[in-house]
C-alpha cells in the first residue's frame, strides 16, 4: 500500500479486516487448557472403544460417534424427551442407542443442535449422536423449535440436573437449551457483538485514512467490513483449500485472500454448499445416499452429474462399496462444490499459483545497524588478516550484517526460500565471490533481494 498510496490510478475498492477476541485473563487462559486436557482424555477414551469393537485404525468421524456415544451416556435426548415415563418402560429404553450400532450410517447419526446451514457452527458442542430417525425428523429446527412446550420442559430440567453427570460443557447446554435463535444474521451480529467497540473504531479509522475508489455507484455504500476468526476456517472448507501448514509462514497470506474474498452476503451463500460438504465427508456414500442429500438442491445435483459426465465419471460403474472408490467419487463431488461457490471462476487455480510464487520474508534477529567494524585499528601483519582495511591497518569486523534471499526450485517444480546472513568481513567481496545457499541435486536458486 505505501508503495501504490500516491498512485492516482490505484485505490481500494473495500476492506474487510478479521478480528477475534483475546484472552486477557488467566482464568480464561487455564480454562481453555483444561477443555484440551478434557477433549485429549475423552478422544483416547473413544478410540480405545473403537478398537474394542473392532476397528482398529477408526476414522475422525468414527471416533467423534463413540466420544458422543459416551458423553451422552447412550441416550438419544430428543426421544427421551418426546417419550412419557410408561412408554420408555425403564426410563429409558426406546431412547437408548445400541451399542453394537453405533457405527452403522443407516441406524444413527450425528447431528448439528443449531443447524449448520443457520449457524456455520462446526464445533464439537453443536453436535449430538441421534438415531437416523430423529435426525430426519428434527430436520432444520433448533430443539426449541422440535419440541414442544412439556417435551422441551422435560428436556431442559434432564440436561440442568444431568449436567455434571455427562460431563457437559456450559457450551453444549447452552446450544441445547436456546431459544432465542435468529439463524446466520443473528449468529453473525452476536461474534460482531463480541467485538463491537474495536469493529467500530478500527472500522472507522481505515474508513477515514485509506483511499477507496472515487466511483458513483459505491456512494454511501459500506466500504469497511469485519469478519470473525472463524470465518477462514468455513472458507477453508467451503473452497477445499485445506487446513492450515503451520510448518510454513504461508498460511497468513492464505488467510489474508480468504478474509479479502469473503464478503456477508457470500458466507450467507456459502453454509448450503459446505452443510452438503460436511454430510458427504461424514457418511460413506451411496447412490440412494447421494440422492437423499441432495433431494432439496435439484439444481445442484443437476449441476453436480453434469460436472461427473465432463470428467468422464460414470455413477453406474462405480463400486460404492469399494473404499477407495467411495473416496475418490465424495472428492470429485466435494471439489465441483467447491467449485461451484469459488468468488470467481478459476478461483482455485490463481489462489494455488500465488500462493506458490509467494516469497516470505523473516525479520532477521541479529542487528542490521550498528559499526561496521570495530574503532581499534591494529597494523595489518599479512593480507590473510580477517577484518575491513582501514588507513593502511585493520579493524575487526562490526555488527553489520546484511541478508541475500534467494528462491530455490527443485526437479518437481517446488518453491522454498533461502537466507544467506552476510557480514561485514565480505565488504571487499566481489558479487560472485559471495556465499550462496548449498543446493541439493537439481536445485536452482535465483537471488532475488537483500535485507
Amino acid at each position: 500500500y505505501r508503495k501504490q498510496t500516491n498512485n492516482s490510478n490505484w485505490t481500494f475498492d473495500s476492506v474487510t479486516i478479521e478480528l477475534a477476541r483475546q484472552m486477557t485473563t488467566k482464568k480464561e487462559i487455564a480454562n481453555i487448557e483444561k477443555t484440551i486436557n478434557q477433549n485429549t482424555k475423552s478422544n483416547n477414551e473413544a478410540r480405545e472403544f473403537c478398537i474394542e469393537c473392532g476397528i482398529n485404525n477408526p476414522t475422525h468421524n468414527q471416533i467423534l460417534r463413540a466420544k458422543l456415544y459416551k458423553l451422552q451416556n447412550g441416550i438419544d435426548p430428543y426421544v427421551w424427551a418426546k417419550n412419557s415415563e410408561n412408554k420408555l418402560v425403564d426410563g429409558y429404553t426406546l431412547a437408548r442407542i445400541d451399542e453394537n450400532k453405533i457405527f452403522d450410517e443407516g441406524y444413527c447419526e450425528i447431528e448439528h443442535t443449531l443447524p449448520f446451514s443457520r449457524s456455520l457452527d462446526d464445533s464439537q458442542s453443536n453436535k449430538t449422536l441421534v438415531l437416523s430417525k430423529t435426525n430426519q425428523e428434527k430436520g432444520n429446527k433448533i430443539p426449541y423449535e422440535f419440541l414442544n412446550k412439556d417435551e422441551f420442559e422435560k428436556f431442559e430440567k434432564y440436561l440442568r440436573e444431568k449436567k455434571n453427570y455427562l460431563s457437559y460443557t456450559d457450551a453444549r447446554v447452552r446450544k441445547l437449551l436456546t431459544k432465542d435463535f435468529k439463524g446466520i444474521d443473528g449468529f453473525t451480529q452476536k461474534d460482531i457483538n463480541n467485538t463491537q467497540i474495536i469493529s467500530k473504531y478500527a472500522g472507522l479509522y481505515i474508513g477515514k485514512y485509506l483511499k477507496f475508489w472515487n466511483n458513483p455507484d459505491f456512494s454511501g455504500k459500506r466500504r469497511v467490513f469485519a469478519n470473525n476468526g472463524k470465518i477462514t476456517s468455513i472458507l477453508r472448507k467451503a473452497w477445499a483449500i485445506g487446513k492450515k501448514n503451520r510448518d510454513n509462514h504461508l498460511h497468513h497470506l492464505e488467510d489474508a485472500l480468504l478474509i479479502a474474498c469473503s464478503t456477508p452476503a457470500l458466507i450467507k451463500n456459502i453454509s448450503t454448499f459446505i452443510n452438503l460438504q460436511t454430510q458427504l465427508a461424514n457418511s460413506k456414500l451411496s447412490l440412494k445416499k447421494f440422492d437423499f442429500i441432495l433431494q432439496n438442491h435439484k439444481s445442484l445435483k443437476e449441476y453436480i452429474l453434469q460436472e461427473l459426465t465432463n470428467q468422464d465419471i460414470d455413477i453406474a460403474q462405480i463400486d460404492m462399496k469399494d473404499e477407495k472408490q467411495n473416496k475418490e467419487f465424495v472428492s470429485a463431488i466435494f471439489k465441483i462444490i467447491a467449485n461451484k461457490n469459488y468468488p470467481y471462476d478459476n478461483f482455485g487455480g490463481d489462489f494455488k499459483i500465488l500462493i506458490q510464487n509467494a516469497p516470505v520474508t523473516h525479520h532477521v534477529k541479529h542487528k542490521s545497524n550498528g559499526s561496521i567494524h570495530d574503532e581499534t585499528i591494529s597494523k595489518m601483519k599479512n593480507e590473510k588478516d580477517k577484518g575491513i582495511i582501514i588507513r593502511g591497518g585493520i579493524a575487526r569486523n562490526g555488527e553489520y550484517v546484511r541478508c541475500d534471499v534467494f528462491k530455490i526450485v527443485n526437479q518437481k517444480g517446488k518453491i522454498t526460500y533461502n537466507f544467506v546472513v552476510l557480514t561485514a568481513r565480505y565488504q571487499n567481496y566481489k558479487v560472485q565471490d559471495l556465499p550462496t545457499p548449498t543446493l541439493k541435486q537439481g536445485e536452482k536458486a535465483t537471488f532475488i533481494f537483500s535485507v
